[in-house]
Order: structure tokens, then sequence, then C-alpha cells
């Protein structure tokens, strides 16, 4: 028999439920979009500030990285909502497979993975040879950045 956060906070009410797997995730994936949409809004603003013609770099590094992090919000609505449906067909008893949970841990590894990747890319960027970092990363549409151009 498997654990059960609810019949064990039943059996002893001193019992505190361990945090599922699903809000370990879920978290992460908010501060991250938390930081970089609001780093990405202060950069804007301090640009806008200095009457600043062009985007800084750092501005541009931080609007990549909010547009590569559209898929946090979705995969956030994905894990809870396998978790819903988890405690709805266990009568609120159960947890999440554990192959879930493993792909839950990978989804948001990759995705802070690939906020790392835009940042490393931002480091190693010629701005020289290859323009501007914004237009080298790809167009607007794209979720991911585009390394082909570095």
């Amino acid at each position: 028999q498997g654990f059960s956060a609810i019949s064990a906070a039943e059996a002893d009410p001193n019992v505190i439920p361990p945090v599922s797997v699903t809000m370990y995730c879920v978290m992460l994936l908010v501060v991250q979009g938390l930081v970089v949409h609001a780093s990405n809004t202060f950069i804007q603003s301090v640009d806008d500030l200095s009457l600043a013609r062009e985007k800084s770099f750092s501005s541009e590094v931080l609007e990549v990285a909010a547009r590569s992090n559209q898929l946090a919000p979705v995969l956030c609505c994905l894990f809870v909502a396998t978790r819903l449906s988890m405690l709805l067909s266990t009568g609120g008893t159960g947890d999440t497979a554990h192959w879930v949970q493993a792909f839950m841990i990978t989804a948001t590894v990759g995705a802070i993975l690939h906020l790392i990747l835009v940042v490393l890319a931002a480091t190693f960027f010629d701005g020289e040879a290859s323009g501007r970092f914004i237009e080298a990363t790809g167009t607007y549409e794209d979720a991911f950045l585009r390394l082909e151009r570095f």
C-alpha cells in the first residue's frame, strides 16, 4: 500500500501532508515566469526613461527570455489538470504515478535549462558579426531559440 497524504492527515491531525511533485514543478515555473517578466518590464522601463532610441542588450536578452517562456503556463495547467484528474479518480487519496512525476520534473528542468540557454547564448553572442541579439534568435512567433545563426 502506498502512502496517502489525506489518510495520514486524517489518522493524525499533527501530520502535515507532503507537498506533491506537481506543486513543486508549478511553483518553480511560476517563479521563473515572474522573475523573467518582472525583470523584462523593469529593464524596458529603464530603457524608456533613459530616452534611448534602441533597446539595450539586456532588454533584448530579457525579451527573448520572456518570449521563450511561453510554454511555462501551459505546462502548469497540464500539471495541475493531471493532479486533479488523479485526485478525482482515487477519491483524493492517491498520488500521481512515478512516471508522470518523472515527466513533470523533466519538463520543468527543460524549461529552466531553456532559460539558461538564452542567457548563455547572450553571453557568447557576437553583436558585430550577427547584428542585434533579438533578430539573431528568431522572430516573435518563435518560442525557441534559433541557434543556427550563431
